[in-house]
């Protein structure tokens, strides 16, 4: 009887310790898995650090080279700089001073032109006449003397080529084909005119509203 129920007994406690380390098992499963995701969890924040720093790393090392090969350009076009300026600097005084000194003739060409187209056309300056457009000057040669030979129609120009303006040519192609006539533009008659108009007028207002009263001085 003892025998037997010794034997129940170790039945019993190995039922007991079956069902244990079973369950004890199932810990250990979910513990292992709770840990292999720690575990890559920890791996992809790592290598999501590691790849920003890296970033970070790559992109300083670029700005500090593009800084550099900036700083290496700038002298390098810095020096190139000096020496144009150094083998071309009497030539670039040269050109200058030709330009102003071209500009200031120019200048003063425009206003001593009367005294050279005198002298040049044979023409009084009294005789010279500025339009300034579409062209510079009409002159009446000889009407100063008494003695009127011709009309000029001038364009000065102080350049080399001196090309004229379409409408420059446009006038001169007037000239060239004769196309210039005398007009005598009389004001009278339409100065009569208005005036005959007026006078209706105010004697129409005269009628339909009876002549004005003059007041009397007190």
């Amino acid at each position: 009887m003892v025998e037997w129920l010794i034997v129940v007994i170790l039945l019993v406690l190995l039922i007991w310790g079956f069902a244990h380390f079973s369950g004890l098992s199932r810990e250990l499963q979910e513990v292992k898995r709770e840990y292999e995701a720690l575990v890559k969890e920890f791996d992809r924040r790592v290598a999501a650090e590691a790849n920003a720093l890296a970033q970070r790393m790559y992109e300083e090392w670029v700005n500090t080279k593009v800084r550099e090969i900036e700083k290496q350009v700038e002298e390098k076009y810095r020096v190139l700089f000096e020496e144009y300026k150094m083998r071309w600097e009497k030539e670039i005084r040269k050109d200058a001073i030709s330009r102003s000194v071209s500009v200031l003739l120019g200048k003063i060409s425009e206003h001593i032109a009367p005294l050279l187209m005198a002298e040049k056309l044979g023409v009084n300056p009294k005789d010279l006449r500025f339009l300034g457009t579409p062209i510079d000057y009409v002159a009446f040669k000889g009407l100063s003397d008494g003695k009127p030979e011709e009309v000029l129609f001038i364009e000065v120009k102080s350049s080399k080529t001196g090309s004229l303006t379409p409408r420059e040519q446009a006038v001169k192609r007037l000239v060239d084909a004769k196309k210039v006539r005398w007009v005598t533009f009389n004001l009278y008659d339409i100065i009569e005119e208005t005036k005959r108009r007026a006078e209706e007028e105010i004697a129409r207002m005269q009628v339909l509203g009876g002549a004005p009263q003059r007041s009397e001085p007190a």
